[in-house]
């Protein structure tokens, strides 16, 4: 079994993380998950993984081609990815499907998402605990249960552009503002 096999270099696991991904890509240039793998020692199922989330986010795209054995997936930064990150995140948050039986309570949730986003972009890599103790008290969005507004807010944070939820552990960081 190769290293790429096992997602291991040198018997160290080898982390990866979407901004790894997209470094790996020269511009709008696609790229398969093969070479991609091969190129960040990791295995393909980790980069497909990666590049999926990545794909949900609308900071890559992916195509099906067909080729002479099958199909291949090229993944490639679409045009509008290198737009600002601020105003991508900013949009992705006033677009927010939140629950709610009003407009004011859908509202006041997706000022909860804002502050979540706000608190991670400010504070760097934030622990999830965290969110909890200092978001929670002053945005509870109409929540009695930390617990319970975390299960509302961490899906819809994850979504927002230049957030990354953690892929292990329980560490956010943000991209946002570098």
């Amino acid at each position: 079994m190769s290293q790429n096999e096992r997602g291991t270099a040198g018997g160290a696991s080898v982390q990866l993380s979407p901004e790894r991904v997209l470094a790996a890509f020269d511009g709008h240039a696609p790229e398969t998950t093969g070479s991609l793998a091969e190129e960040l020692n990791v295995a393909s199922e980790r980069v497909c993984e990666t590049c999926r989330t990545l794909c949900d986010r609308d900071a890559l795209a992916r195509r099906e081609l067909n080729c002479g054995h099958g199909t291949v997936t090229a993944w490639y930064r679409p045009a509008d990815a290198g737009g600002d990150l601020e105003d991508r995140a900013e949009q992705a948050l006033a677009e927010l499907s939140v629950p709610g039986t009003s407009e004011m309570m859908r509202d006041w949730r997706r000022d909860a998402v804002r502050a979540a986003f706000e608190f991670v972009v400010e504070e760097g890599p934030v622990v999830e605990s965290e969110f909890t103790e200092r978001v929670f008290p002053t945005q509870n969005a109409g929540y009695d249960d930390p617990e319970r507004w975390w299960e509302m807010v961490a899906p819809r944070l994850a979504e927002v552009p230049g957030i990354s939820p953690p892929a292990e552990g329980e560490v956010w960081t943000s991209d946002v503002g570098r």
